[in-house]
């Protein structure tokens, strides 16, 4: 599976979060008095929930449909393959907690299609700045605990060689995502003129959507 790193530390993620969630779970919290549900407003297309959010809302890091079988069983399988102890965490989980566990399998499969949704030479990027991070922590240790000038110059120069190769990369992801900014921009403004050019088509498909019979009424 792709990405395994990524999934590995997405899981240590969620279930660092989930683990705090179930230690509350234990001692529940004092009965409050009930709330009055908010009033309902209005979303993109019209769209309305009773938290006020549109039904196409997705909260952060997670997907509101539900995950197939198969895709299930990929995540599970490549975490398997990877981590072992994780998946086995993972299992149990769903063993005690299913709800928990369907939540940590959207998040994980959100972040995993947007990783796996980047261009190779993107991605490839990314890991070279992850390993650059963990190798520049470790010479930053090396470099403060070493009492030899000269072999703290060595570290210096290799630190500073690492810092070079991260601007570069960083400057690589700036632009990248500037021909990204450019390209929306452009498909913006040719939205923008077609629908100045069709304002009553659009106006007249607005209101038969808003007055189309609705399936619960």
């Amino acid at each position: 599976m792709k990405a395994k790193t990524l999934i590995v530390v997405l899981v240590a993620m969620v279930l660092a979060g989930l683990s705090v969630v179930s230690a509350q779970k234990d001692d529940p919290p004092p009965r409050q008095p009930p709330r009055q549900s908010p009033a309902p407003t209005t979303g993109r297309a019209g769209a309305t929930t009773r938290r006020g959010r549109p039904h196409s809302y997705r909260g952060s890091g997670g997907s509101r449909r539900p995950l197939s079988e198969e895709r299930v069983a990929e995540l599970l399988e490549g975490i398997k393959k990877d981590r072992p102890e994780m998946h086995e965490k993972l299992i149990q989980l769903r063993k005690s907690d299913p709800r928990a566990f369907t939540e940590s399998l959207r998040r994980i499969d959100y972040y995993v299609r947007r990783w796996e949704s980047q261009p190779p030479e993107v991605r490839e990027i990314y890991t070279r700045l992850r390993k650059n991070g963990f190798e520049v922590m470790r010479l930053s240790r090396a470099y403060r605990s070493e009492t030899d000038a000269s072999k703290k110059a060595e570290i210096r120069q290799k630190i500073k060689a690492l810092a070079a190769s991260r601007f570069d990369d960083e400057q690589k992801l700036k632009e990248y995502r500037l021909q990204q900014l450019a390209k929306q921009l452009k498909e913006l403004e040719e939205e923008v003129a077609e629908r100045a050019g069709q304002r009553e088509k659009h106006i007249d498909r607005s209101v038969e959507r808003l007055l189309k019979p609705r399936r619960r009424e």
